[in-house]
C-alpha cells in the first residue's frame, strides 16, 4: 500500500454512506480510526523511472514511492467497512 491513499476518503459523515469503491449505500459498520501512523515497510530505493518519446524526449519520469504496512486513518473521526465488499473508509 503506498502513502497518500485519497481514495479513502469517504467525505463527511452520514449515518447512511456509499462506497467509494463499489458505490453500495448503505449503514456501513465503523470503527474508530487507528492513532498510529503507519510504518514504512519498504521503503524507496531512489530509482528514477522514464517514459520515453519515439525518437528521443521523456515524456513522464517518477520515483516509486514508500510502501506502508496499512493505510493512514489519522485524518478520519471513523472508519467504516463496507457491507458490500469489505472495503474501508474515512470520513470526518
Amino acid at each position: 500500500m503506498t502513502a497518500p491513499d485519497r481514495q479513502r476518503d469517504g467525505g463527511p459523515f452520514t449515518a447512511g454512506a456509499m462506497c467509494p469503491h463499489c458505490h453500495v449505500c448503505d449503514v456501513h459498520p465503523m470503527r474508530v480510526p487507528n492513532p498510529a501512523a503507519p510504518r514504512i515497510v519498504q521503503p524507496s530505493d531512489g530509482t528514477v523511472h522514464q517514459v520515453l518519446r519515439f525518437g528521443g524526449g521523456v515524456v513522464r519520469e517518477w520515483v516509486d514511492p514508500d510502501v506502508y504496512d496499512r493505510w493512514d486513518e489519522r485524518p478520519f473521526d471513523v472508519v467504516r467497512t463496507c457491507t458490500g465488499c469489505g472495503y474501508e473508509f474515512g470520513q470526518t
